[in-house]
Formats: structure tokens, sequence, C-alpha cells
């Protein structure tokens, strides 16, 4: 509203008001004989209004500031970054990660994050579960037992090897803030046994195991123990390959790459020279000629170097 409108307005109320008083003492000496009915010079006259300027108003929009949690932290606007979100177009950057149960809005990271609007902390993480080779900010969550590279993708928790390979510890003060078949040492949920997949919810489990050296790689399986971990791994250890009809480098061939050596025919007549072959289960077998007693047929039936 501009203000030579309210000015306007504000005239015509007053020439109003004073149109209403001059009628009620006109009703009043109509009714009252004690009243004169001379001129009626006595009343009120119209209000001097070329003088009154009435105080320009402020017409600027309200604007609320953002609202605040009982905590003083700020709640974040709609899109923006640790905002609630569902899909990825719902936030401004364009990137919707998992906290806790749901999502919220945050944004591509390198090396650190700035904690979110609620004040909890952020960490910048790769998480396969989005889809998304692309490091993002992630609020703190529990990863216990989450595979890692390195402390950066466990929300500042320790990164540490388990007969799994590298795992997400969970920061803790004693054991009793740790989950059971785990202990608190230094600070972080560790396994009893070492292992962050077998404990006592799946005792007596079995899973794949291995032995592996320089000859090859040969598998068994292993049972779950909570308080030793996984035992028993019925795996072969790789060996050298022998002539006995056994894999022994587990590479699916039997008695491959046995040499082969001369050998000897021998009996009352004399010895010829063979060829050793490995036969399997059987073990080697010398394959040559057998000695025979010398008769007239230009061959040397004794193998001593001499015809007939």
């Amino acid at each position: 509203m501009s203000a030579q409108h309210a000015q306007s307005k504000i005239a015509m109320h007053r020439h109003t008001t004073w149109l209403l008083t001059l009628l009620s003492l006109l009703v009043m000496q109509a009714c009252d004989s004690d009243t004169p009915t001379g001129p009626l010079g006595d009343l009120p006259s119209e209000p001097d209004l070329g003088s009154y300027v009435p105080p320009e108003l402020d017409m600027a929009p309200i604007v609320s500031p953002p609202p605040t949690r009982l905590d003083g932290s700020m709640d974040p606007s709609e899109g923006s970054y640790g905002a609630p979100c569902e899909v990825a177009s719902d936030c401004r950057e364009g990137v919707c990660v998992t906290a806790g149960e749901g999502h919220i809005c945050s944004r591509a990271c390198a090396t650190t994050c700035e904690p979110f609007p609620d004040g909890q902390a952020a960490y910048c993480r790769y998480d396969p579960a989005q889809n998304s080779d692309n490091f993002a900010c992630y609020p703190s969550q529990n990863r216990l037992c989450q595979a890692c590279v390195d402390p950066s993708q466990c929300d500042g928790a320790p990164c540490v090897e388990t007969s799994e390979g590298l795992r997400c510890t969970q920061p803790c003060r004693d054991s009793a803030d740790c989950p059971s078949d785990f202990t608190c040492q230094e600070e972080a949920c560790l396994p009893v046994n070492g292992s962050c997949d077998c404990g006592s919810s799946n005792v007596g489990e079995t899973r794949v195991c291995q032995q592996q050296n320089a000859y090859g790689q040969c598998f068994g399986e292993e049972t779950c123990d909570p308080a030793e971990g996984w035992v028993g791994c019925s795996a072969e250890t790789p060996a050298q390959e022998r002539c006995d009809g056994v894999d022994q480098n587990c590479n699916g061939l039997i008695d491959e790459d046995v040499t082969s050596a001369t050998c000897q025919v021998s009996n009352e007549h004399g010895s010829c020279e063979g060829v050793e072959v490995c036969v399997g289960e059987g073990g080697r077998e010398c394959f040559g000629p057998t000695p025979s007693a010398e008769t007239c047929d230009l061959v040397d039936n004794d193998c001593d170097g001499q015809i007939d």
C-alpha cells in the first residue's frame, strides 16, 4: 500500500466522523426544548487535513529466521546440506546419502567434511551401497565390521586386520559399549576371536577355506567356533606333483610335469635299457625290451651289445 493511498483513506475516515458528529447535534437540538435553535456557529468545524502527513510504512516482506532446535542448532532448509531426502534430485547438490534408517542431502568431498547443521560429525568416504564411485559426506554411523582400507571409511573408528581382512571397529570406553562377542581394546571394539564373521549367532557354521603356497592353492571347509574363530580347515597343503595318481598342487591335473628317466629291464639273460613312465596310482613302470637268450636272428636279444 502506498503512502498517498494511506493518507486518502485517513482523510475519508475523519470526514465521515465529522458528519456523524454534526448529525448527532441536530438530533439533540430537535429533542431538547431547552436547546437554542440558533445558528450552528458553536459546532466543530471540519478538521484541516492538509497539514497531516502519515508516517511512511515499511512494506518490505517479513523474513522469518530459520527454525532452531532446543539445543540451539539450526534446522536445514529444504534441499540443503543435511535436509531429509529420498532421491538425489531432492537435494540442491544432487547428493542424497544414507543416515540411519533414512536419507539426508549431502555433497561431494575429497578428504574432509564440515559438520551437518544438526551438529553431528560428517565423514568423507565412499559407500559401495550407493552405486556410485564418488566420495561424499556421510553422518557418523555404526560401521562395525564393514570392509575398509583406512580409518577415514570407519567414521572416526580404527580400521584393523581381522581373519577376513581389514574391517572397521567401533569406538568404546569399556567392553560394555561393545556388542556380544566383542571386547574393548584401546578404545575400539574388537572381535574376541579375531573374526567378524564367526560368533555366538552362527556356531557350527561352515565356510570355504584355502591353503596356498608356491606350488598352488587347495580348497576345503572350516567351522565357526565362537571361542577361537574359524577352525579346522580341511584343505590340503599344496605340494610338488608326484607320480601317485593324486593332484598334489590342486590344479585339476594329475601327475602332470612328472619327469621321465631311463631304466633297466633285467632278468637272467641280461639287462635292456627302457624308459620309466608314470602310470598313476601304480607309480612308475619301466618300459623297454625284455632280455632273452641269443638266437640267430641278427638281433641283440640279451642287450649285451653283441649280435648273435
